[in-house]
This record gives C-alpha cells, sequence and structure tokens, in this order.
C-alpha cells in the first residue's frame, strides 16, 4: 500500500513541477540581440501567450537586417525554419503544459532544444502589458517602406514587432540604392561602408537608439523632429530621424 501511495505522491510532484513553469494568464515574449555580424543577419524572438494555465499561442520568428528587413517567416514562408518552427508551434500547442520536450518527429533535437529553451525564457520574463495597438496588432510583424529616397538615397524602412497590442521590438533599417553595395544600409554601415562626417557613432549604431526609442514612447508623435529632420529626444543620435518616423506611423496607423 505504501508503494502505491509513493508512486502516487511522485507522480503528483512532477505534475506539479510541469505546472509551475506555466506563469499566470497573459502575454510573454523574448528575443535575441540583432547581431553586428553581418554574417549573422538573423535574431531570435518568441511570443507565448497562456490562458487556463497552459500555452494557448505560440509563435517563433526572426527579424534581421537583411535589406527590406521583413520577419523570416515573411521572408521565408515555405523555408526550412518557417517549416520546424510550424511543427515545433502546433507540437507544444497539442501538449500545452509541457515544457520539458527534448525529442519531436522530424525535428533536429537541436532545434527542439532552441525552440524550447525560448518558449521557457519567453515565460520567465514579465508579461507584456496590453498597448495601445488593437486588432490584429495583437501579436504580429510589420513592415514598412519610404515611398521614396531621402536626400542620401536611402528608403527607411521599419518592422515593428507586437505583442498585446504593445510594441516590444523595432528594426529601423534602409535600401540603399548605391551601385555594388549591398541594399541593406545597417549591413552597409556594420561593414564600415557607410562613413558619415562629423557624426560621433556609426549609422547602424544610431538607428539601433532611434529604434529603441520608439520602443520606449509606443508613439511615434511623441518624438520630436526638428525643422531640419533630426531630434534632440534621442540621446547619442544626430542622423535624420523624420523618414524613419514616418514610415513607422504609417505602418502603425491602421492598428489604432
Amino acid at each position: 500500500m505504501k508503494k502505491f501511495v509513493l508512486i502516487g505522491l511522485l507522480i503528483l510532484a512532477g505534475t506539479s513541477m510541469l505546472a509551475a513553469q506555466i506563469p499566470a494568464d497573459g502575454w510573454y515574449f523574448t528575443q535575441d540581440n540583432l547581431s553586428s555580424n553581418p554574417s549573422n543577419p538573423w535574431a531570435a524572438q518568441m511570443v507565448v501567450q497562456v490562458q487556463g494555465g497552459k500555452v494557448a499561442y505560440v509563435n517563433w520568428n526572426y527579424r534581421g537586417i537583411l535589406s527590406e528587413a521583413k520577419d523570416r517567416k515573411t521572408a521565408e514562408p515555405t523555408g526550412a525554419f518557417t517549416t520546424v518552427a510550424k511543427t515545433l508551434e502546433a507540437y507544444l500547442l497539442a501538449n500545452p503544459t509541457d515544457l520539458n520536450v527534448t525529442k519531436v518527429s522530424s525535428v533536429a533535437d537541436a532545434q527542439v532544444k532552441a525552440f524550447y529553451d525560448l518558449v521557457k525564457r519567453a515565460l520567465a520574463a514579465a508579461p507584456v502589458a496590453k498597448g495601445i495597438y488593437k486588432g490584429v496588432a495583437t501579436c504580429g510583424w510589420y513592415y514598412g517602406a519610404a515611398s521614396a529616397q531621402d536626400s542620401y538615397g536611402t528608403r527607411n524602412t521599419v518592422l515593428i514587432t507586437l505583442v498585446n497590442g504593445t510594441i516590444v521590438d523595432v528594426v529601423w533599417n534602409g535600401i540603399l540604392n548605391y551601385p555594388g553595395m549591398d541594399h541593406s544600409k545597417l549591413i552597409v554601415s556594420m561593414q564600415g561602408g557607410y562613413p558619415m562626417t562629423g557624426a560621433k557613432q556609426a549609422w547602424h549604431v544610431q538607428a539601433v537608439l532611434g529604434a529603441r526609442k520608439l520602443v520606449e514612447v509606443q508613439d511615434p508623435a511623441k518624438i520630436t523632429v526638428k525643422s531640419n529632420g533630426t531630434t534632440d529626444a534621442i540621446s547619442g543620435a544626430s542622423i535624420l530621424v523624420k523618414d524613419f518616423l514616418a514610415v513607422a506611423t504609417q505602418v502603425l496607423a491602421p492598428l489604432r
């Protein structure tokens, strides 16, 4: 009799350990930093929603620094990553309280580990508060590009990640139109190919500062722009922000 009681207690203990990994209902998010190495253009993101004590939504994606800076699932809709991501997402939704999975049929163990590590990291973070954006913007990746080049031969682009109506990440890039040069302004700048006279920091460094400021304030209208297209609102940034904010405003307008 004692043996059966002990087995029952062990089963309950194991169940409790699994359940303890699922936090309160809400939206959760984590991401890797964008690499400053152009040969590694992608950085992982993970969005997880918990409802009723179990995972109800999961989306593994990447944002990048390639030209046009679209998210990886959009850029590669039938690619190997997208196929693997959808397989693992479906598996988790079918087993929504088990976060200790190490093997999934047809998926390499390393990819399974990467996926579940990101899920657990997201769920260990603070929940994402409800933001000012709504509708389809509950969770998603939204890309936009300026219709015309600025005075430096750049079409500014933005990729905005929204979770629970909140901006959680922004990639500010530009499409360059110079012969023999990569079209991604971030990559060109990282390679030292976009020098700026008098600038204290490289363009890609300042672009990250601008992107982070938009995440901080949530609304492009809250970043005041001077008549020359720059702003004093972003410490360490002297580059033009006018067109970046205009594209961001255009992307976000339908999501209000």
